[in-house]
């Protein structure tokens, strides 16, 4: 959150007790600097989170215009929805944003974060991958920062997420009202902090209602058509749900086409939510009945927030700009055709 000196080969040298002018040989492997040395110089500058800016103007300037958005993918309607919003707010602020896809590897978003500071970028909307590298959360945190979506504890800052639990719990209380027992949970990894708020809220409706989740019934994995489909028609074989929830925008496409490839009847032999609203859950099944999700407001606000951050600029009734903002949007359950009372 705060806007930290970017360490110099200067920090290295005074680490390691040797010339300003070694370090700079060993990180160009100069043979003249023995391989011990390089070694060691390369193991610090990565520690402290040392990345070589892109040129020397670059690296004496601190008036970077450029901001970074590193999303997991863009294959889903909320990152395009997101960036178009921060991006948007930087634009007023003539600032420029830079979208990057880590594809949820940690190696790939090092290899971002590492391009992004190079560049002197001023600040960073991150949706971060489940476990950083330690050298990711040196880098992250030497710049402004915001997560959106996904929020990691050990990172220390503002975040903007949804309330999945309080979400996924509603949708859970309208299934049980409905007289559905028997209900799946198909979601994204319970080790991410989505999946984790997701399915507790899932369980915690069940629970309301002195009932137990069928573990037979719970499926959480990587947001994928084969591993989804894989998962339903398990279930639909094995256990025998009356209803489905989705834990995921992805999951959500996912899991239709399994029921739609499966030949369910929606819903008079099976009963869906799904996990966002968009332009087509009006007209899947006669209507999909769903979590909507506050993506706009989301991205509108950290958009502006971390233009805040940046310039710190801020408006007359907005915090102070040192008070970190943890902001948790509610979802909104949007009932449709595609659930029913059991018979």
């Amino acid at each position: 959150m705060t806007d930290r000196p970017a360490p110099t080969i200067k920090d290295i040298a005074r680490l390691l007790g040797v010339a300003v002018s070694t370090v700079g040989r060993a990180l160009q492997n100069n043979p003249r600097i023995s391989q011990d040395m390089r070694d060691r110089v390369h193991q610090t500058a990565r520690d402290i989170g040392y990345v070589a800016n892109s040129t020397a103007a670059t690296m004496r300037s601190k008036t970077s215009k450029l901001v970074g958005f590193l999303v997991p993918d863009v294959e889903d309607n909320d990152s395009a929805t997101i960036a178009k919003a921060v991006a948007q707010s930087c634009n007023r602020a003539g600032l420029q944003l830079m979208l990057a896809m880590s594809e949820d590897d940690p190696q790939r978003e090092h290899a971002h974060l590492q391009t992004l500071v190079g560049a002197r970028a001023a600040g960073l909307i991150i949706v971060p991958t489940l476990t950083p590298t330690p050298e990711s959360l040196a880098i992250i945190q030497r710049l402004p920062f915001i997560q959106v979506i996904r929020h990691l504890p050990n990172l220390s800052s503002d975040y903007f997420v949804y309330d999945d639990e309080a979400g996924m719990r509603t949708a859970t209380e309208h299934l049980l009202a409905l007289g559905h027992r028997r209900i799946a949970y198909v979601g994204t990894l319970a080790a991410l902090s989505t999946g984790a708020r997701r399915l507790a809220g899932f369980h915690r409706a069940h629970r309301d209602a002195g009932l137990e989740a069928d573990p037979r019934l719970i499926a959480t994995l990587p947001p994928s058509a084969d591993g989804v489909g894989h998962a339903l028609r398990d279930m639909l074989t094995r256990s025998r749900p009356t209803a489905v929830i989705a834990g995921g925008s992805r999951i959500t496409v996912a899991l239709l086409a399994a029921i739609d490839d499966a030949g369910v009847a929606v819903p008079d032999a099976l009963s869906v939510i799904g996990f966002g609203d968009h332009a087509w859950s009006t007209w899947w099944r006669g209507g999909l009945t769903t979590l909507g999700l506050p993506i706009r407001e989301l991205a509108a606000e950290s958009g502006a927030l971390l233009v805040e951050r940046v310039t710190g600029v801020r408006s007359d009734d907005a915090p102070s700009i040192d008070t970190p903002r943890h902001v948790s949007h509610p979802l909104k359950l949007i009932v449709r055709r595609t659930t029913q009372q059991i018979s």
